[in-house]
């Protein structure tokens, strides 16, 4: 090889590296890339809403190094937090979607039923009643519905003809009203925003008419001040 190497004219080789790059072929770098892009593929990562996860997660870092004058401490303690949190994600793309879709009923059902234990004896916080002590652990069952509504509107939809119906649009509007208005009266508006529209766009995606969506809309905007002045104060 040494021999063939020496034997070839300067212009060739500056040829081929021109052509190739100094490191090889260029079609070893498209076979690394598409084993790559395969492998990420097969751990069930979507490799573009990884990469713009990585850079929110990035610029989160940058922006807390700078707003917590420059704490190297802060910025260590958030990075291994985010690589904790990649990695429950990368443990939890391993389920297989048929068993959320068995415990979404049951998880949403679960989770309202602590709604309402939080209504009636939760621990106040901040002048609110939005959290359960268990002793061992204080949280916010409202965090959790976040996730348990969509999962609750896709279980739903799942077995109904698509588009929805009307009366599929009623019974799904109802699955969405009763939480948030349990948690609107904690008082918690945000959340109870974040939920109720976790669900409405899952209605939104299974094809809802526009003019649902502009009722709803026109609804919404009405009702909003009168929930800020009577219900949050």
């Amino acid at each position: 090889m040494a021999i063939k190497f020496a034997l070839k004219p300067p212009k060739a080789i500056r040829e081929r590296l021109h052509r190739n790059g100094p490191l090889g072929s260029g079609q070893h770098w498209q076979r690394t890339a598409a084993q790559t892009l395969a492998f990420v593929r097969r751990i069930n990562y979507d490799p573009i809403l990884l990469f713009f996860l990585m850079l929110i997660a990035a610029i989160g870092l940058v922006a807390g190094y700078s707003a917590s004058d420059q704490s190297v401490i802060w910025v260590e303690k958030s990075a291994f937090r985010f690589a904790l949190a990649f990695l429950l994600m990368l443990a939890i793309a391993q389920i297989p979607q048929r068993f959320f879709f068995t415990i979404a009923p049951w998880l949403f059902g679960f989770v309202v039923l602590l709604l309402v234990a939080v209504y009636l004896f939760g621990d106040i916080g901040k002048g609110a009643r939005r959290w359960l002590d268990l002793g061992f652990i204080r949280f916010q069952p409202a965090e959790i519905l976040k996730l348990g509504m969509p999962m609750m509107l896709a279980w739903f939809l799942a077995k109904r003809p698509l588009p929805p119906r009307f009366f599929d649009v009623v019974l799904a509007l109802m699955l969405i009203a009763v939480p948030t208005i349990l948690i609107i009266l904690q008082p918690d508006l945000g959340t109870a925003i974040l939920v109720m529209m976790a669900g409405l766009f899952v209605l939104f995606f299974a094809g809802l008419s526009w003019w649902y969506v502009l009722g709803f809309g026109v609804a919404v905007s009405a009702a909003a001040p009168l929930m800020w002045f009577y219900v949050m104060h």
